[in-house]
């Protein structure tokens, strides 16, 4: 958000023609798409780690462009390079964290808690783009502006440091049959301060819970570990795991469908402030705020009843969607359904003249479009076998970015200089922006047709499964409710 609100700025100082603008915001994506696979990996292991030390990466490259020189032929590629490092950092983050989050979330607000990821990272969006146009707006020159990089790294760097120093306070799982132990331990130590029972009942105490969660642990050893991020048997080699994701159709079909949405998303995200200004003649400072308000209303909005209404259908489930494959066929379903509504908003945009019907089918449009982000997660979770998930979030990320923004920002420049004629202002500058707007608003059709396929082929899989076990889980009562239904989760 901050680069796209500062391009202004950047090309008033330097004249970057529309094609090296649309670079800017590629070759981030360069870095991130060579990373994430590598990071997805790693992180099997120690993803707090990876976590962590990526974001140190992140804010290295960010306070690297507050420090740039101002003039030069040089600044320029200084300003690649840094961009491609912060895709390098960046790539740990978004590989790993949506898998400890899933797995650290109780069960029944699986989508919740991704929802709220989510709806932090469009906040962020929201704020960038308000904090930011209002900036430029105060400070026209870009060496002014770019000291904005460095108060981000400094606001990521307690959190980056965390990450690394204390792993470990991340990787809980919040479900019952994790928290049941914990309870009961902390249970015992309070009333050993307290009451003092004798070593007899401790004793008693401690094999009672032994006993109780052994009948947890025979069946969902491998899954607590998952849930956290961690693999507590050594996953398959990194060819293996590649191997397996290339000949798994859900994924494949569900990487595509999300890589043209994020070619839609990414390319007019970047390039919407320019569009704003050039085609609606609005300053630099009311096109962020209008642009974070929309971010706001449409980007959480959108976010929060995707995941509501996803873990609303798996409340319908048995055991909150644990028979095999009604989670990713409900996340399928809603991401499909979402998709289909964004397409006659996204299509017409690039022609509209008028602020408010503009403004209005964008804020209709991030809604619709970002009620898909947490389904479409969790399809490429529940689409792969648990000890490849963190390879598959790699493997998905760095794919969205060859085949979604990496192609997309560059290519609107591309176009719009190609329609232009080389123009960087005037009617024939407008036309080509338009022209490369609408050029990825149409791709996009085919996103609805990949996650189409992709619901399909998850009813198919689902309604192909066997009867399988559903592993036990301890009811919200904890080992008290438990011990009440022990036969039934025993029979289980």
């Amino acid at each position: 958000a901050a680069l796209s609100q500062f391009l202004t700025p950047i090309t008033a100082a330097y004249g970057l023609s529309s094609t090296e603008q649309g670079l800017l915001g590629s070759i981030f994506t360069a870095g991130f798409t060579v990373a994430a696979p590598l990071l997805g990996y790693l992180g099997q292991k120690h993803p707090m780690q990876a976590i962590g030390g990526g974001l140190l990466v992140w804010c290295v490259a960010n306070a690297c462009i507050a420090v740039l020189g101002n003039q030069g032929d040089g600044w320029f590629v200084e300003l690649l390079l840094c961009r491609v490092l912060g895709g390098v950092g960046e790539a740990g983050f978004c590989a790993l964290a949506p898998l400890v989050i899933d797995g650290s979330a109780p069960e029944g607000r699986r989508g919740l808690f991704l929802g709220v990821y989510y709806m932090a990272i469009f906040m962020g969006q929201a704020i960038g783009f308000i904090g930011c146009g209002a900036l430029a707006g105060q400070l026209p020159e870009w060496k002014s502006l770019k000291f904005v990089f460095l108060a981000e790294a400094l606001l990521m760097l307690p959190l980056a440091l965390l990450c690394v120093l204390a792993p470990g306070k991340f990787l809980t799982s919040g479900r019952g049959d994790d928290d049941a132990p914990l309870t009961t331990r902390r249970s015992l130590a309070r009333s050993t301060m307290l009451e003092r029972p004798s070593i007899a009942e401790r004793v008693s105490v401690r094999v009672s819970e032994a006993l109780t969660v052994s009948l947890v642990e025979r069946a969902r050893s491998q899954i607590r570990n998952s849930q956290i991020g961690v693999i507590a048997t050594p996953p398959p080699s990194l060819p293996e795991q590649l191997r397996m994701l290339a000949t798994n159709s859900v994924f494949i079909f569900s990487v595509l469908g999300i890589a043209a949405y994020t070619f839609l998303v990414q390319g007019v995200g970047f390039w919407t402030p320019t569009f704003v200004q050039t085609l609606l003649h609005m300053s630099q400072a009311d096109t962020g705020y209008l642009l974070g308000a929309i971010t706001v209303i449409g980007g959480i909005g959108g976010a929060m009843t995707g995941s509501t209404l996803l873990d609303k259908l798996l409340s319908k489930e048995p055991n909150f969607g644990a028979p095999p494959g009604a989670r990713l066929e409900a996340a399928a379903k809603i991401t499909t359904g979402f998709s289909i509504l964004a397409l006659p908003c996204v299509v017409p945009m690039a022609f509209i003249g008028s602020k408010i019907p503009f403004f209005l089918l964008l804020l209709v449009a991030q809604f619709c479009l970002f009620a898909t982000t947490t389904p479409g997660v969790v399809m490429i979770l529940e689409g792969v076998p648990e000890e490849i998930r963190s390879t598959a979030l790699g493997v998905e990320a760095c794919a969205l970015h060859v085949l979604g923004d990496l192609p997309s920002q560059f290519l609107v420049g591309v176009v719009a200089s190609a329609v232009s004629g080389g123009a960087e202002a005037g009617p024939k500058y407008a036309k080509g922006l338009r022209t490369g707007v609408f050029f990825i608003a149409c791709y996009y059709t085919t996103a609805v047709v990949y996650f189409a396929i992709a619901w399909y082929l998850s009813k198919m899989r689902r309604k192909q499964s066997p009867a399988s076990v559903v592993a036990p889980r301890l009811p919200p009562g904890g080992l008290e409710t438990f011990q009440s239904t022990g036969d039934r989760d025993a029979s289980v």
